[in-house]
């Protein structure tokens, strides 16, 4: 029996617990609000709304004493592949390519083709040499292109035609070309989808995690009961087969009914913006919460279905082959909370893929987890050699766990691709808000409960918040070209910063990216140069020491005179005070 003095002692620990919570909870919410004013206040409040094609890219072809020019007028936030581009004479039905020398462009991470690509904003122009265009005739001229906008969406290729006429000297625009059989022997190798290949390899998948579905504790030892009662139970081999297809029945439909489930969820989501696949911040982000979520249901965090099976016990308990029906039904029930990798990755592929090839893997899946027991209802010898349950089945089943894991991380890693380290962070502590949720969970008690539930609230804030990061007009320092840069007569910003300076990131977010801030920037036609300290750079080094600094942030402002002196702005911005200095430099010319 405890004593006064133990209970004493006892009692700060029972007052030091709730409040911990309480400050686990705090540092969550305080975690997320400091990180979420890194974020593009203008990209929160509504999802996008993207340009027709024709509006986000115009093409303007031209003919000149030179020969061809063409140009593309991009829209902001809106950009072409360099690559993409095919240009293309015909005259009298005999088509020539050009692969005209394309003007130097930006280089970027592409999550779409999964590699740095080269790409255009605001415009582009080519010119083909006079002897690509007969003098004094009509020609067709074809364009194909394609192009994204860099808060997620990219549009399929887009082939138009032009008509000239020599006449008049002017181009038209035909309408679209349907295509046709001798257009599709056209297309490149490279060009043509890959969408066969995919989905067998996600049906192999499929019917491979299906399989291993039954080695899972909560799975085998219904396979196990159910396959050991057939073989005792003295029935003929065709009534054996009959329970089988029954049970196999019952397990396809239930995965195919999971899947129904997943695509009305997807449906919705694409009213909202979610039909982009995974070059959706918003997506990839869920997809890393449910890989989570998957993952920790596998090391025993979170235990699923439980409460569900005993519904289905009672159906299964029924002889015949209804029993058989209801049992694959309750097999495929009870796997919920023993998820297999492969499961996670039909889920995946279910939010990502149209609606027959989702169900498609999803009746693979089930198909795969009922084929060992339709091959004993075949062959009943086969139960000898089952591998008997035991301890073994809990650690091959944590071990799943990994693989799932390892997917969420590759997923985090498209994320900070697509939306920059900032929303980055705010993702991982989201995930860290939905950990601490599930280990809450455990607990019991109604104020546990609550705390877990507000915690899910704030990882679910979070997909509504990431944007695909834009490009922000900065260009790097160099200091080999900083000669031709003032040469060009044009005011001159230059933030040196590294990305462990919060001082720096604080000045980023709340003054160079207001919205009043960038439209000052604009009329200004202001050059914006980043000198990023972030690693060690000695001409960065050396630049700061030429103006008697030894640490970031450094802020120049330099006039259009390239024989001015810049101003040094102080380390701690405000809206007025840049936009006041910029003023100064504007009319310091």
């Amino acid at each position: 029996m405890p004593t006064a003095k133990n209970r004493a002692q006892c009692a700060p620990t029972a007052t030091v617990l709730p409040s911990l919570r309480y400050l686990i909870l705090l540092g969550l919410i305080l975690c997320q609000s400091a990180l979420a004013q890194f974020s593009t206040a203008n990209n929160l409040d509504q999802s996008p709304e993207f340009l027709p094609v024709e509006e986000a890219y115009q093409s303007l072809p031209e003919m000149t004493p030179n020969g061809l020019n063409i140009q593309w007028q991009i829209s902001p936030g809106y950009y072409l592949y360099q690559e993409r581009f095919k240009i293309a004479v015909e005259l009298g039905g005999q088509r020539k390519d050009y692969s005209p020398s394309w003007p130097a462009g930006k280089r970027k991470y592409d999550d779409y083709f999964e590699r740095e690509l080269e790409v255009y904003y605001q415009q582009v122009n080519i010119q083909l040499p006079a002897t690509a265009t007969p003098e004094g005739q009509d020609f067709i001229l074809h364009l194909e292109s394609q192009g994204c906008a860099d808060l997620g969406l990219c549009y399929p290729p887009r082939n138009q035609r032009f008509s000239f006429d020599a006449s008049s000297n002017s181009f038209t625009e035909l309408p679209p070309q349907l295509p046709g059989p001798q257009n599709l022997t056209d297309l490149p190798v490279a060009d043509v989808p890959t969408t066969d290949t995919s989905w067998l390899l996600a049906v192999v998948l499929a019917m491979l995690g299906g399989a291993i579905l039954n080695l899972m504790p909560c799975v085998f030892p219904v396979l196990s009961i159910k396959a050991l009662s057939l073989a005792n139970s003295g029935e003929d081999a065709s009534h054996r087969r009959q329970h089988g297809w029954a049970y196999t029945a019952g397990v396809v439909l239930s995965f195919v009914a999971i899947a129904a489930a997943l695509l009305l969820v997807r449906a919705g989501g694409e009213a909202v913006g979610w039909g982009f696949q995974l070059q959706s911040p918003a997506l990839v982000l869920g997809l890393v919460y449910l890989f989570f979520i998957l993952g920790m249901a596998l090391l025993g965090v979170l235990e699923l279905g439980s409460g569900l099976s005993n519904v289905g016990g009672k159906l299964a308990a029924k002889g015949g082959l209804k029993g058989s029906f209801f049992t694959g039904m309750l097999a495929t029930l009870v796997a919920s909370p023993c998820t297999a990798p492969f499961m996670g990755t039909a889920l995946g592929y279910a939010m990502t893929q149209p609606a027959l090839a989702s169900l498609s893997v999803f009746a693979a899946l089930g198909l795969g987890m009922a084929l060992p027991f339709l091959a004993l209802t075949y062959v009943p010898n086969l139960h000898r050699w089952l591998p008997k349950p035991g301890a073994w089945m809990e650690t091959f089943k944590e071990l799943l766990a990994f693989p799932l894991l390892l997917t969420a991380i590759w997923l985090l890693w498209v994320l900070g691709r697509q939306t920059g380290a900032d929303h980055l962070a705010l993702a991982l502590c989201g995930l860290l808000s939905l950990g601490f949720s599930l280990w809450l969970w455990r607990k019991r008690g109604t104020v546990n409960r609550l705390i877990a539930l507000a915690a899910v609230a704030l990882a679910i804030y979070l997909p509504a918040n990431v944007q695909e990061q834009q490009d922000d007009g900065w260009q790097p320092y160099q200091a080999s070209s900083w000669q031709s840069v003032r040469a060009q007569g044009r005011p001159v910003f230059v933030n040196v910063t590294a990305d462990w300076c919060l001082t720096c990131l604080a000045n980023e977010k709340l003054v160079f990216s207001q919205r009043e801030v960038q439209i000052e920037i604009a009329d200004a036609d202001l050059q914006l140069i980043k000198a990023d300290w972030t690693r060690y750079n000695p001409e960065i080094t050396q630049l700061l020491a030429q103006y008697q600094r030894n640490g970031v942030p450094l802020y120049l402002m330099f006039p259009a005179n390239p024989e001015a002196d810049p101003e040094v702005l102080p380390q701690i911005l405000t809206p007025d005070s840049f936009t006041d200095a910029l003023e100064r430099a504007l009319s310091a010319q």
